[in-house]
């Protein structure tokens, strides 16, 4: 009977993890343009290109910038740029770039495009390797993070290629086929709004909220309403199911309750709060990193 119970519940598991709320956001280029400091002929409007190839004077540079007001009231999970590779030369070979966080303001329309951009050489975020045509996806997850809580001001990236690395042409936000553009792909959870000193908050609904911070080290407050006095279950689970804290385990009145999660004796990874009542059941994912 016991095993049957595990089954079942594990079984339930995987149903709520794969249903737990979380939202991607794409956010295209607010400003995209590459520089060229050597050759000042007309630069190809719907294009970026980055090469960095003495022989033939080629020290071309990408800049992108991204408004991320959409991101806030997020936790940020993952931000991913996407961006097209058309042409490479030689064909076949690979141009190797490094990312940078942009040090000094500018957008595509003022910033002349025979000068190099002020960007930070000592904090590089990225490195990454263009070696065919199509669409890559670059893992740029601490630089946006970076912008977002104002660690670095958000004056966009540039993309460095290292030396004797010849061209890659990529497709900017003007390209003709939307298909084409560059875009960042951020995943987000949000953040419960609540707050657990606002004497005025409704709890005619039974509400468990995303645990603050997430992803957290080593602590987070994990919250929720409840409308009507029960008994209170409030458990923390690996991703196997197994039980690793016991937080609740109570009868309580109508309220809203917070409580704090201290995960210093375990090891990184996802792992899934879960909470029931006579009449309520939830199931949350929040994130350990250390």
């Amino acid at each position: 009977m016991k095993n049957i119970k595990l089954l079942s519940f594990l079984l339930y598991l995987s149903i709520m993890l794969n249903s737990i709320y979380s939202a991607e956001v794409k956010i295209v280029p607010s400003d995209d343009m590459y520089t060229d400091e050597i050759n000042t002929g007309a630069h190809a409007f719907d294009q970026i290109w980055v090469a960095n190839y003495a022989p033939v004077s080629n020290y071309q540079r990408i800049m992108m910038k991204f408004d991320l007001s959409e991101l806030q009231g997020n936790t940020i999970d993952k931000a991913e740029l996407n961006i097209y590779r058309f042409f490479g030369c030689p064909s076949g070979g690979a141009t190797t770039v490094r990312i940078y966080p942009i040090s000094e303001e500018w957008d595509e329309n003022t910033w002349s495009e025979t000068k190099h951009i002020g960007y930070n050489e000592t904090t590089q975020y990225g490195i990454y390797a263009f070696s065919v045509n199509g669409m890559h996806t670059i893992d740029i997850t601490d630089l946006v993070k970076a912008w977002a809580d104002g660690t670095i001001e958000n004056n966009g990236l540039v993309m460095v290629a290292d030396a004797n690395c010849k061209f890659a042409k990529c497709y900017s936000k003007e390209a003709s086929n939307s298909e084409f553009r560059p875009y960042l792909n951020v995943e987000v959870t949000p953040i419960s709004d609540v707050n657990e000193e606002d004497d005025n908050i409704e709890v005619n609904n039974f509400e468990l909220f995303n645990n603050y911070p997430n992803p957290f080290n080593p602590s987070t407050e994990i919250s929720f309403k409840l409308p009507e006095t029960s008994q209170v279950s409030l458990i923390v689970y690996d991703i196997t199911g197994m039980v690793v804290a016991e937080i609740v385990n109570n009868r309580l009145p109508a309220g809203y309750y917070s409580y704090n999660f201290n995960a210093d004796n375990l090891c990184s990874g996802i792992y899934l709060y879960s909470i029931k009542t006579e009449h309520h059941s939830a199931i949350k994912k929040m994130i350990l990193l250390k």
